[in-house]
């Protein structure tokens, strides 16, 4: 019900499809209920439909009513199962949709609410695809890489447009916008570079250091851990006081993982990491970071859960995979097993953008069960690794690229949210000059 301040009358919105599926109400619930925060009710009833005084939407494959919004219904959404489609791409009102449906006087030369759900479903990494080295779904793989709007949340913009379209059929019709919001997160994968890792392993780094020739790294290492240096990964600090001066609520991913090829932070007993957790948990988010190897063990997940736990007392329900590794549906039916509400992996390794199409936080859909679940994706939209190692920018190409990607989530009232390791405020690996790269960012991407 939506109360019209003019009138103060209450409206209905009313949507009508002839047929009901589960996919169809995951999409709805999302793009009313959470996106657009109205209430709706939905109909398979002509009669009522048509003699009802609602704010009306009809998603079918023909009009019904005169005062009506037309969506067009390519009956994608009442399908069951995965199979391969060949999806369409057109150009319409300066974006990219998908699902091209041509009925005379549609407000939508395409089906949205099936757009909506294959971007949010990431119904494409389900299908067979090339892997990366690590059994990624790769970004240059997606469609929105294919067709060049993986640097726009495409969902978004179209949400937008279609909450225009109903204000301007129903002008008593008044719709709230979304705040946008800025989130920094960090993944602390190293928490020390020298310090902290016990002797047998400081001892081989030591001299890996001198088989490589790398006598910079192996003069710091000497004054670090004579403790004549700080050690270079250590910037909580320099974080500290860029939150206090912008106000800035981060979140903090935690890998304490047995040790592995690809797990490799400092012992989860450390007295000094033990430290660094609760004292960022007095003042921040903490989430966990699960290995590597809990892809393959994912009884890992509950254990290193259960150690971050105990660390701060509190239950932990904030995840973010390490190294990125997402699997459909394995992964996110892993988390749930182990209670986790809130995963943050949804992004690229290899490219920036937006990898479901939104930087809205929506549910997970699994469409091998064709149901929607308790557990909440947060997009994130660029990683530090992505910017210097993958795609190679300067610093100066990194800050242009991203300017308008925060304008337009800005625009549709999404969230910007960044990924960052604490390893790449340091100098090592040539990583001196984006320090100010995420000044810059911080800057650009204030509320």
């Amino acid at each position: 019900l939506l109360l019209n301040p003019k009138f103060k009358t209450l409206m209905k919105l009313l949507i009508y499809s002839p047929k009901k599926s589960s996919r169809l109400g995951y999409v709805l619930d999302t793009v009313f209920k959470q996106f657009l925060q109205l209430e709706f009710q939905l109909t398979t009833d002509v009669s009522f439909y048509q003699n009802n005084t609602a704010v009306k939407i009809n998603y079918s494959t023909s009009g019904i009513c005169e005062e009506e919004l037309l969506i067009p219904s390519s009956r994608f959404l009442f399908d069951i199962g995965i199979r391969p489609l060949l999806t369409a791409v057109l150009q319409a009102n300066s974006l990219k949709a998908l699902f091209p449906v041509d009925i005379p006087n549609a407000d939508f030369p395409f089906d949205f609410f099936s757009m909506v759900f294959y971007c949010l479903s990431r119904y494409e990494e389900y299908l067979d695809f090339k892997p990366d080295s690590h059994g990624r779904f790769p970004a240059h793989q997606s469609l929105a890489s294919k067709h060049h709007f993986l640097n726009q949340p495409l969902v978004d913009l179209w949400i937008r447009q279609l909450a225009q379209k109903l204000e301007n059929k129903y002008p008593e019709l008044q719709i709230a916008r979304p705040t946008y919001r800025f989130l920094p997160t960090y993944d602390v994968d190293l928490a020390w570079a020298y310090l902290h890792k016990g002797s047998f392993r400081s001892f081989f780094s030591f001299l890996k250091s001198i088989s490589l020739g790398n006598f910079f790294q192996i003069r710091e290492q000497v004054s670090v851990s004579l403790a004549k240096k700080p050690d270079p990964f250590y910037t909580y600090d320099y974080l500290d006081e860029l939150h206090k001066t912008f106000n800035l609520k981060p979140i903090y991913f935690f890998l304490l993982a047995n040790y592995g090829p690809f797990d490799k932070n400092v012992s989860h007993r450390s007295a000094a990491l033990i430290r660094l957790v609760k004292s960022l948990h007095d003042k921040y988010t903490l989430g966990i970071h699960p290995s590597y190897a809990s892809n393959t063990r994912p009884e890992l997940i509950q254990l290193e859960k259960s150690r971050l736990e105990s660390l701060t007392g509190k239950k932990v329900n904030h995840s973010r995979q390490h190294f990125l590794i997402l699997r459909f549906p394995e992964t996110y039916r892993k988390l749930l097993k182990y209670n986790i509400e809130n995963d943050y992996s949804m992004g690229y390794a290899s490219d920036i953008g937006f990898r479901a199409a939104t930087s809205r936080s929506f549910y997970w859909y699994d469409l091998e069960k064709e149901e929607s679940t308790k557990l909440l994706l947060h997009p994130f939209q660029v990683m530090d690794v992505s910017l210097k190692n993958y795609l190679k920018l300067t610093p100066e190409a990194a800050i242009d690229q991203l300017k308008p990607m925060i304008q337009m989530i800005r625009q549709t009232g999404g969230t910007f949210t960044t990924l960052w390791h604490n390893s790449s405020f340091s100098h090592i690996e040539n990583w001196q000059n984006w320090k100010a790269v995420y000044e810059m960012i911080i800057k650009k991407a204030l509320p």
